[in-house]
């Protein structure tokens, strides 16, 4: 039996472009270069993939209704209304300071909350986490236990796919 690898998404700056501006009133932006490919690839490759965002979930169905094809490739969604449940362990330490009950304050917050840092992919199963944000790299480093990898296009890219390739390089190694 081949084991199933599971690997975590972020979705705005990562699949597609960042937006700026209120979510509601903003056009839902072109699939970056390669994402489909890439995630194709993963997916024969037999990785399990997760789609989480510090996005609302109204965000991520007006995704998924430009491109539908987009969401039978992740088995679960992550957005702010359900995040706080898989937080990382830094975050909920740093609530702790703050309140009583960190989970609770983690939730509360999440509206306001938009650094990437709480996404926390053993969580969920999983030891990669896909995403542009520092963030994520710092807690990957603190913690230990997944693997931070940057989909951040370079000014020496040759394509505009080519940040997925170095994904897919880190990932399957070939």
């Amino acid at each position: 039996m081949t084991e199933l690898k599971r690997v975590v998404f972020d979705l705005d700056g990562t699949l597609i472009p960042q937006v700026s501006g209120e979510i509601t009133q903003v056009e839902v932006p072109d699939l970056r270069s390669g994402a489909k490919e890439l995630l194709n690839k993963l997916k024969e490759e037999n990785f399990d993939l997760v789609l989480w965002t510090t996005s609302p979930g109204s965000w991520v169905e007006k995704v998924f209704g430009r491109h539908p094809d987009l969401e039978p490739f992740f088995s679960q969604v992550i957005t702010a209304d359900n995040m706080g449940r898989y937080l990382d362990p830094l975050t909920v330490e740093a609530a702790k300071l703050k309140t009583d009950d960190p989970r609770r304050w983690c939730l509360e917050t999440l509206g306001e909350y938009h650094g990437g840092g709480g996404k926390y992919p053993p969580a969920v199963g999983a030891k990669y986490l896909i995403d542009d944000v520092n963030a994520a790299a710092s807690t990957a480093e603190i913690m230990g236990t997944f693997k931070h990898i940057f989909p951040n296009s370079k000014e020496s890219d040759s394509s505009p796919d080519e940040w997925a390739k170095r994904v897919a390089q880190a990932l399957l190694g070939k």
